[in-house]
């Protein structure tokens, strides 16, 4: 209750008014926090069902034992690691529990839908394409593209729930959407006068650059987000922010060369490239590849193996452009301040990685490449090519103990 007191000019204590807020139309204390809490609960058990629901489309899709199982995106290779990098980076950006919420949800069902174009089967190194796409014009599959067609059973997922916020769902689709990645293979890192300024502008980053070039390596796959460079550029114009779930997902998932380990970065990128070199996995024909001595399982053992180390001898490349392209978001993330100062320090601590991770590539792919010519010359190509194959992930019944002592026993 308030009461304003006006007094009299002639002195007399006299109340002229008095103004009553109705004390039950006020929630009290403890009605709001029961309140609150109702709501976050409620919060927990859509989200826990949006997960079940992008979890159980992973297995459905990409899984083992779904319609197209990959190697790279599943829900063990792919979705536990970005989830670890979300919680990082969750921590970094100060968020709530319900942008963390947010972006969890992301995760799940950002790449529910990876499709695949059509190989030659006779190519025995044909590389699948992915059918990306997050709007209209997007290469190669525009709206129905992966990221689209992801983000619209996200979007009917969480609405289906009765719970979640116009700007929590938009949210969450504008995340899928960032995660639309473009690549320019072979880019020299310096090609561009906006990311030779950034090599320039990093010291630690142009010694790394420095260091690569005396081994032969001045580019590399370029692989950026489109879709998350013009939000930031239409935040910047509108005097807005780009949300923090939406940094969170595009962080997590082409964050790894900054936040991972070198052997976390390696095992992914053998996963990502048996996912790509799709006919190489069949079982027949890496039983054929590991067993067979005729001339045709010879070339093709040969041409695979020039694949496999070609694929790993990119990775340093690779690495580096991640390097360039995160300072290059977080520059933008700090022009539309969409990160403070404290943000940028803990992001940087959790993405200390991309040097070391650079350095340990250039020295794994010259010594898969020496093991791999030193078997062929001691043991043979079958024997070699058994050996890289293990090294990067395949998994097949090992050729038998007594062919390779029968293989010693020819060096003695």
């Amino acid at each position: 209750m308030v009461i304003n007191v006006f007094e009299e000019e002639d002195g007399g204590g006299v109340a002229v008014a008095e103004e009553q807020e109705r004390e039950e139309d006020l929630p009290s204390p403890q009605a709001e926090g029961a309140e609150n809490k109702e709501e976050e609960m409620a919060f927990e058990t859509a989200k826990k069902q949006v997960i079940a629901e992008g979890l159980e489309l992973m297995a459905q899709n990409n899984d083992p034992g779904g319609e197209n199982p990959k190697e790279y995106h599943t829900t063990e290779n792919h979705l536990k690691p970005l989830e670890e990098r979300k919680k990082r980076i969750v921590k970094a950006l100060r968020m709530s529990s319900e942008q963390a919420g947010v972006a969890e949800m992301a995760i799940v069902w950002h790449d529910g839908v990876v499709n695949e174009t059509t190989i030659d089967p006779e190519n025995i190194i044909a590389m699948v394409g992915r059918l990306g796409g997050a709007e209209e014009g997007d290469p190669p599959a525009g709206a129905e593209g992966n990221e689209a067609q992801s983000g619209r059973g996200l979007e009917a997922s969480m609405r289906r729930q009765g719970v979640f916020s116009e700007e929590q769902i938009a949210n969450a689709v504008l995340s899928v959407k960032a995660t639309y990645a473009r690549a320019e293979f072979g880019k020299k890192f310096s090609a561009e006068e906006r990311h030779a300024q950034i090599i320039a502008k990093n010291p630690e980053l142009a010694a790394l650059v420095a260091t690569l070039a005396k081994e032969g390596i001045d580019s590399g796959p370029y692989f950026f987000q489109p879709h998350l460079k013009r939000m930031f550029a239409e935040a910047k114009a509108n005097g807005t922010k780009v949300a923090p779930e939406i940094l969170t997902m595009a962080l997590s998932d082409l964050g790894g060369a900054g936040m991972e380990s070198k052997e976390v970065m390696a095992r992914e990128g053998d996963n990502e490239a048996r996912e790509l070199f799709k006919n190489v996995k069949k079982p027949e024909t890496l039983q054929r590849l590991l067993r067979d001595d005729s001339e045709e399982s010879a070339s093709d053992r040969a041409k695979v193996a020039k694949a496999l180390l070609g694929f790993v001898a990119m990775q340093p490349g690779f690495i580096a452009w991640r390097w360039i392209d995160y300072l290059d978001n977080k520059e933008m993330a700090k022009d539309t301040g969409s990160i403070d100062p404290a943000h940028e320090t803990d992001l940087d601590a959790e993405s200390d990685h991309f040097k070391t991770n650079a350095l340990g590539a250039v020295e794994r792919q010259k010594m898969l490449r020496s093991d791999y010519e030193s078997a062929k010359a001691s043991l043979g190509e079958r024997h070699a090519f058994e050996s890289l194959a293990r090294s990067v992930g395949y998994e097949y019944t090992p050729v038998v103990k007594e062919e390779k002592q029968a293989a010693y026993s020819r060096l003695t």
